[in-house]
């Protein structure tokens, strides 16, 4: 499995290629600005992008959908998520930001939505806090949480449809069921692991 990160767009988010060698099928995960650049990796790897998947509906995770050149992965939102497209522009008169297009999603999905890169299941793990259909992705030992799990800290639930206590409950799931040797991949800043964030929170 190969997985590299690439830092896009004004809030330095982090997105990620994963790419099963096997199969040459790669997955993107989060798609935050003009990504000719990832592509050209991907191609480099001799794989070709199956997905693009968005760990959740804020804008700075998915604005780049659309700025590239055209390909025939489909793009993947958690349905809870919804709300926050039809609302986008509420949500960045709110932050004080411009509006912004609403990107265009072929897929809304749940938990129970089957996705695969070659052989390996990606397991979805449902982690609304920071929005209702804010979610994890694992990939073998691999967790890409998106705006849920930071190095030392979680996303923000000060946002219009977020929740503190559902993030609370997403945190204990997460650091209560997956192994310590789990290496987090997060939306923003350095990873980390399971085990390390379940030393900081002791839940």
């Amino acid at each position: 499995m190969i997985i590299k990160k690439f830092i896009k767009g004004p809030l330095g988010n982090n997105n990620y290629v994963v790419i099963d060698e096997e199969s040459h099928e790669a997955v993107l995960i989060d798609c935050s600005d003009s990504w000719d650049d990832i592509l050209e990796f991907i191609q480099s790897q001799n794989a070709t992008l199956k997905y693009i998947l968005l760990t959740h509906g804020h804008f700075d995770h998915f604005t780049g959908i659309g700025k590239s050149k055209q390909n025939n992965a489909k793009s993947y939102l958690h349905k809870a998520d919804k709300v926050l497209l039809e609302k986008i522009n509420e949500f960045m008169d709110f932050v004080g930001l411009p509006h912004t297009k609403v990107p265009q999603i072929d897929v809304f999905f749940d938990k129970n939505t089957p996705l695969y890169i070659g052989k390996e299941k990606i397991q979805i793990i449902e982690t609304p806090g920071h929005t209702p259909g804010g979610v994890c992705f694992l990939i073998q030992n691999h967790l890409f949480s998106g705006d849920t799990l930071f190095f030392q800290t979680h996303g923000r639930t000060d946002l219009p449809f977020s929740s503190q206590q559902q993030m609370i409950n997403s945190l204990k799931e997460l650091l209560n069921t997956l192994p310590d040797g789990t290496i987090v991949y997060p939306g923003h800043g350095k990873s980390t692991t399971i085990g390390q964030e379940k030393a900081f929170y002791r839940f």
